[in-house]
């Protein structure tokens, strides 16, 4: 079962990247500039985002944001 389970996982992970890179290959021609943003940037966006978490976390409650904090993790 684990086998099969990681089979799928990497068949999957896969076939996101090449969706991925289709859809930058479309912005791109489309004229889009793709930036990678510094880890320095990123951190400092976390930091003013986390007033929002806050917010979110206040209303729809700890375990939501948190799944949402940890699939997004996931993917990194």
């Amino acid at each position: 079962m684990d086998a099969c389970a990681a089979e799928a996982t990497a068949y999957g992970n896969e076939k996101a990247d090449e969706s991925i890179a289709q859809y930058k290959k479309t912005c791109q021609d489309a004229g889009c500039e793709i930036i990678v943003l510094e880890d320095s940037v990123l951190a400092q966006l976390k930091e003013k985002a986390s007033v929002v978490y806050d917010m979110v976390r206040k209303d729809q409650g700890d375990e939501l944001v948190d799944k949402l904090l940890a699939a997004i993790e996931s993917v990194k």
